[in-house]
């Protein structure tokens, strides 16, 4: 449809929209803050790559694997407020055992979300915010790490809207999937700040260290 053929129709979809007229938002955000919960200790290394031509550093590999899985989880967790966490938590292992990722600290953690059709804009901010927060803050003002996850609705049949598009971009067209299946379209950012000794590049020595993980269904077309 052309630009005036989408005006026009846009105006006849309000026209008889009377009984359920349109409402403007503003997406505010909720904080909850767990206290006295295990929080581990995060240094991010970087992934095993191949020691030779023989194959891959597979021992290497699987226990970094397992690490980061851990880290996920533990953040998953921490969203969810789960009472496992927590430092003086006596649950009964018949009912429900969890182990979270060591060394730890007693520490209190603080969760913010936001709920609502949130643009790319938006997103692009709270990344720049927290590796801004991360390495230009001093030692004792910043947190150990920081994480960002996002759940899109996948009842939509796009994705996301690039932030190419947003900023005056053509031509950026979405990445389309099926919303009438059982899709998932999530991923989570954890970030630390720069950490000296590692084994990581040397121009990463003023940036923060970051993973990041997504999760996305079969019926997405970012997958082919």
């Amino acid at each position: 449809m052309s630009p005036e053929e989408l005006d026009t129709a846009f105006q006849v979809f309000v026209k008889y929209q009377v009984a359920a007229p349109f409402e403007i938002v503003s997406v505010r955000y909720q904080k909850a803050v767990l206290e006295d919960v295990h929080v581990p200790v995060v240094r991010l290394t970087p992934r095993p790559r191949p020691q030779n031509k023989l194959g891959l550093n597979q021992q290497g590999e699987e226990d970094w694997c397992e690490t980061m899985e851990g880290l996920f989880e533990w953040v998953g967790m921490a969203e969810l407020g789960a009472t496992r966490l927590k430092a003086n938590d006596r649950v009964d292992p018949f009912v429900a055992v969890y182990q979270p990722p060591s060394p730890t600290r007693v520490r209190s953690v603080t969760h913010l979300q936001w709920t609502g059709f949130i643009g790319p804009l938006f997103v692009q901010s709270l990344v720049e915010f927290t590796s801004h927060h991360l390495v230009q803050s001093l030692q004792t003002d910043r947190p150990d790490f920081l994480s960002i996850s996002s759940h899109a609705c996948t009842w939509a049949p796009v994705s996301y809207i690039s932030l190419k598009a947003q900023t005056g971009g053509t031509d950026v067209r979405p990445p389309l999937r099926d919303p009438t299946r059982d899709v998932e379209d999530s991923w989570c950012l954890i970030a630390t700040a720069p950490q000296h000794g590692a084994s990581l590049d040397a121009h990463n020595a003023k940036e923060c260290a970051w993973v990041l993980a997504e999760s996305v269904g079969k019926h997405d077309s970012r997958l082919g």
